[in-house]
């Protein structure tokens, strides 16, 4: 059986990405993950009860599932980004290595 996180600990990981994604300058994105995270710890949902409850239910799932989509794919360009900002660095600290002298020969 597969464990759900719940709100709490997807809003740590919320918050844990926003933190990343800021580092790397996508703040638009950000501002709306956050308001929309804000927006939904706020909101108390209530059970419907009746024919239709299922639906709803399964509908309200769906829409999670696809908030979570959303945030893993910004976390998915957060380290992207980063891989890239990591590859120009390992260049640029190549390029400034110094060479090694070489060792003269023993004999």
């Amino acid at each position: 059986m597969v464990k759900m996180p719940g709100f709490d600990e997807l809003k740590k990981m919320g918050a844990t990405l926003i933190d990343s994604a800021k580092s790397v300058n996508i703040t638009e994105a950000v501002g709306k993950l956050k308001s929309r995270v804000d927006s939904m710890s706020g909101r108390q949902e209530s059970v419907v009860v009746g024919d239709d409850a299922e639906s709803v239910m399964i509908a309200a799932l769906t829409t999670s599932l696809n908030e979570l989509i959303a945030v893993q794919a910004l976390q998915a360009s957060a380290i992207k980004k980063i891989q890239d900002q990591l590859a120009d660095l390992a260049k640029v600290v190549e390029a400034n290595k110094k060479p090694i002298p070489p060792t003269p020969p023993t004999g």
